[in-house]
């Protein structure tokens, strides 16, 4: 943040009777990134969780990249849910880096051939046999990353695949060969896989990177958010009961933080409003029960440093206060989980606003045993300018990523990570986000495993405007644009990110690395690509028995040929690219 935006910290901190609200809220040069990617500025990589290391890429700013095409179903409160036919039994977040890494792809276990994953139903065209040949195991040591900047660790024991069936015949693309094997939601392993190689269709030697769940992770609470898979928390914060149509027509689905609430009158107003509510608990809100309240929130920004009675600043909260809310409140109503926000230390681990408690992030892994949901900002752009209370962090949209890294490192993947997103210059003398900004940080979230998006809209200086994102229209249409990607995408973003379905080599991987995650869905391989600097590179990718075929390039009108097992494309700075590989699905 600016030292204008550390007020605006204060600002949030006071709301801590808000209510929030949801409305229905990485690769190697090489190598595969198994859960979070390390920190600082061509630093030490982190240890994944089964797989190997990867480093974090230094500072870096943006510009360019396009975005996929709109569409899809979104649940929402009260009303129908769109059913997906199941969870695919694949996902996942590959990145590069400017490390060297080695190591097994780790990460999971493939389901048995001829099985959709849980909630799924075969579709005709092709019914996998079982009893075929056994699929090996993943490759011990892995991929080896080339280039410099970052320290490699070594891998953990690959992950294993379990037998994986031979696809029968079933439909235009002839013999399955040996890439047959259970296929992703609702479908079955066609003939439309290596032996064709037009996109790797089958999930015969899949294995998977650690995740929380998905949506799927929400149907442990009765009155919980949806748990199903068309469902991707798309939010704002503190805005106004008021505003719901005017956000719910850019793609919004939740509201986090009812100003000075929840009171009846709120409750009121979130009933037919068609979001979902996070929402401070009282006893007024455990009593009624709203059906749109889907999760209470702590106190906002408890890890910053907390204004004293005094005046100045006293220090953060101490995580066993929130640790007690949680008790309290879980006790209360056990049937909704528990939210919290926390501020940019998560990302910026120095970040002088924690006032005494910068630098410690022994607190996170407590504060993260108080919620059930965690979520954190940052807001590169805004750090721009000579007041930058956070200069290291100015312009360099990868601390969105890193912040994400941390969390989900801080929680073991056990728990799902959301994250704030810049929309509006905040203090007048500060960066102004572009469209591609706001587009690229998105997606730089969510290919880091982020599973909730949620956008900061107000101004507060030259003059207070709570709802900044509406009255500004290059970020309200850039909003508008990936809320629409997201939501078309959104069975597929609930499925589990592969450890092992591609690879991608930058052509400058120590200046412009490009992160992947790859996802497999109804037959078709999907692998979502960042640039993360504002520098122009050329990425080859190599998916996973692919030999031949056409990457779709998703919303740009256009497609690029694979050949010998790899295709490549361009990225400006900052740039974002989605690829399809296999069957169509209408996104």
């Amino acid at each position: 943040m600016t030292i204008a935006c550390l007020r605006i910290e204060w600002h949030r901190a006071f709301f801590l009777s808000v209510a929030i609200v949801f409305a229905a809220c990485s690769s190697s040069s090489t190598a595969n990134h198994s859960g979070q990617a390390g920190a600082g500025s061509g630093g030490t990589a982190a240890t994944n969780s089964g797989g190997g290391t990867a480093a974090v890429d230094a500072a870096v700013t943006s510009t360019g990249g396009s975005s996929a095409s709109a569409g899809g179903t979104t649940a929402s409160p009260g009303g129908s849910t769109a059913s997906s036919g199941g969870t695919t039994s694949s996902g996942g977040t590959t990145r590069t880096s400017s490390s060297a890494a080695t190591g097994g792809s780790s990460g999971g276990t493939t389901s048995s051939g001829g099985t959709t994953s849980a909630g799924g139903t075969t579709s005709s065209g092709g019914t996998t046999k079982t009893g075929g040949s056994s699929a090996t195991a993943g490759g011990a040591g892995g991929n080896t990353t080339t280039g410099t900047g970052g320290r490699g660790g070594t891998g953990g024991a690959a992950g294993t695949t379990n037998t994986a069936g031979t696809a029968s015949s079933g439909g235009s693309g002839g013999t399955g060969g040996s890439g047959g094997g259970s296929s992703g939601i609702g479908g079955t392993a066609t003939g439309t896989g290596t032996s064709t190689g037009t996109g790797g269709t089958s999930g015969a030697g899949d294995t998977y990177l650690p995740w929380a769940g998905g949506a799927a992770y929400y149907a442990k609470w009765t009155h919980g958010p949806p748990s199903d898979p068309s469902f991707f928390p798309l939010m704002v914060w503190l805005q106004d009961p008021s505003l719901t149509s005017q956000y719910k027509a850019i793609g919004i689905n939740t509201f986090v933080g009812i100003w000075d609430g929840p009171t009846q009158a709120q409750i009121n107003q979130f009933a037919n409003a068609g979001v979902w509510v996070v929402s401070t608990q009282n006893s007024l809100a455990v009593a009624d029960n709203p059906p749109s309240f889907v999760a209470w929130a702590q106190p906002d920004e408890p890890d910053n440093a907390q204004p004293a009675a005094g005046g100045g600043y006293g220090p953060c909260i101490d995580p066993s206060v929130l640790q007690a809310n949680y008790q309290k409140w879980t006790t209360a109503d056990p049937t909704r989980p528990v939210y919290l926000g926390l501020g940019q230390g998560v990302a910026a681990t120095n970040y002088v606003g924690r006032g005494s408690c910068s630098g410690n992030t022994s607190m996170y892994p407590e504060y993260a045993k108080a919620a059930d949901i965690l979520c954190f900002d940052i807001y590169p752009v805004n750090e721009e300018g000579s007041n930058s209370d956070d200069p290291a962090a100015a312009g360099n949209l990868w601390y969105v990523a890193q912040g994400v890294d941390n969390l989900r490192g801080w929680v073991n993947d056990k728990k799902p990570v959301w994250n704030d997103i810049e929309t509006t210059t905040i203090d007048a003398g500060h960066g102004t986000p572009t469209a591609q900004d706001i587009t690229t940080e998105v997606w730089m979230s969510i290919v880091h495993g982020s599973m909730g998006i949620m956008y900061f809209c107000h101004i507060f200086t030259p003059a207070e405007d709570d709802k900044g994102l509406l009255d500004t229209p290059t970020a309200k249409a850039a909003v508008a644009a990936v809320n629409a990607q997201i939501t078309a995408l959104a069975p597929v973003l609930n499925t589990q990110s592969l450890a092992n379905g591609a690879t991608v080599t930058s052509s400058s991987p120590a200046n412009a690395p490009i992160d992947i995650m790859v996802k497999r869905y109804q037959g078709a391989l999907y692998i979502f690509a960042v640039a993360m600097r504002p520098v122009a590179a050329t990425g080859k990718f190599t998916p996973r028995g692919v030999t031949a075929g056409t990457a779709t390039v998703l919303g740009e009108n256009r497609s690029i040929p694979i050949s010998g097992g790899s295709f490549s494309d361009s990225f400006d700075g900052y740039a974002v690219h989605i690829y399809q590989l296999g069957p169509a699905t209408g996104t």
